[in-house]
């Protein structure tokens, strides 16, 4: 019997990537403009125990859109880390696959396809609403312009019903099983809705999703039933009020387990002209789990094991059109520790931005953000 030895994970995103950059390079010759970013950091970093590091990373975007077809267009987002993720030992680096997607647009319907990201709910960092992915706790990528940034295979259908008015839904294949060769099971499947409404001053959208596997790593390890309910505003500063809760779909629902999953996630935003080319944006987001802790304790972070309360400030300050200062943290009140982040970007020529970002925790050694962790990257990005 011949034993036929099956690809890595590593070897698999490789020839996916090679296959869908050959499934797009004849699109750069016909009536489509084709846009790409590269992001690239060179990275020191002290972590709690007192050991420096020094590494580079990044990532690449590549999308196209069809110059006289506005109803159809497309993208594809790698990533580079520098080691391998399925071996760390090993000097190999990688590319991640991120996005590979394509947009249609059918009079008013719109389909999208491939792999990307769908939010729900409003937050940039904190959002009850973003039961696909998770946005309720405090693991965030600081330097990223997508401060939640998971991605996922799925089929998004939208249907508009009127002015800003829309239903749609979705489906999120389970993940795909290499060693036995065999697509995800369909109990696995994620598959959901939502109907979003717009009227003159309020926004409302309520959703619903039952989410067959974990798709981020604070997902609770069973079936569950994830409804949330929204409203979004505008009275002086933009506003928003989101609320879900987690329901086990494989036995008889605990109290327990529905309280603790409870979210509520709440944000401000508002931007300030300063000068003739000067502006200040402020927001603050907030996401409270009422019936989580709401004392300072040792446990395991996850949708069923938190603190009850974290916050996230930002202020942006241009003072120019060609840079921009930014000061953003998450908070975590209760045990009053913190991981804070300085940047500034600069545009000196056109598409090219130099970055650079300072980022420490505030707090014990026993806190949620350990004390004594720093991170210094700078790096180019360039738009062309």
């Amino acid at each position: 019997m011949v034993t036929i030895p099956q690809p890595s994970k590593q070897a698999v995103h490789s020839l996916l990537i090679a296959f869908l950059l050959i499934i797009y390079s004849p699109l750069l010759f016909g009536e489509n403009a084709g846009s790409f970013e590269l992001e690239l950091y060179n990275n020191l970093v002290r972590d709690s125990s007192g050991s420096w590091y020094y590494s580079p990373y990044g990532n690449a975007g590549f999308n196209i859109d069809s110059v006289n077809n506005r109803n159809v267009k497309g993208g594809i987002e790698i990533n580079f880390v520098p080691y391998d993720t399925e071996d760390r030992e090993t000097n190999a680096s990688a590319l991640e696959l991120e996005k590979a997607y394509i947009k249609i647009r059918f009079a008013d319907t719109r389909l999208t396809v491939g792999k990307t990201r769908v939010t729900w709910g409003e937050g940039t960092v904190f959002n009850a609403g973003d039961i696909l992915f998770g946005s309720t706790g405090p693991e965030v990528d600081m330097l990223s312009e997508e401060k939640r940034d998971e991605t996922a295979w799925l089929t998004l259908s939208t249907f508009p019903l009127g002015h800003y008015s829309f239903f749609e839904t979705i489906v999120m294949p389970a993940s795909y099983n290499v060693s036995s060769a065999a697509g995800g099971k369909v109990e696995d499947a994620c598959a959901g809705a939502r109907l979003y409404v717009s009227t003159h001053s309020f926004k409302f959208e309520t959703g619903y999703l039952y989410k067959g596997e974990k798709k981020t790593e604070s997902d609770p390890d069973v079936k569950t039933h994830r409804p949330y309910i929204g409203i979004q505003g505008n009275m002086g500063p933009d506003f928003s009020v989101t609320a879900s809760a987690a329901i086990p779909a494989e036995e008889s629902p605990s109290s327990d387990f529905i309280r603790k999953s409870l979210a509520l996630s709440l944000s401000l935003f508002n931007v300030h002209n300063t000068g003739n080319e000067s502006k200040l944006s402020l927001r603050l987001e907030g996401m409270i789990r009422p019936f989580q802790y709401w004392e300072e304790k040792e446990f395991e972070f996850g949708i069923m094991e938190s603190y009850g309360i974290y916050l996230y400030p930002e202020i942006i300050w241009s003072p120019f059109s060609y840079n921009q200062l930014s000061l953003q943290a998450i908070v975590s009140p209760i045990d009053l520790s913190a991981v804070i982040t300085a940047g500034s970007s600069i545009n000196l020529y056109q598409g090219l931005y130099f970055l650079n970002y300072i980022t420490f925790n505030a707090g014990d050694s026993s806190d949620i953000f350990q004390s004594g962790y720093f991170s210094l990257a700078t790096g180019a990005k360039y738009r062309f």
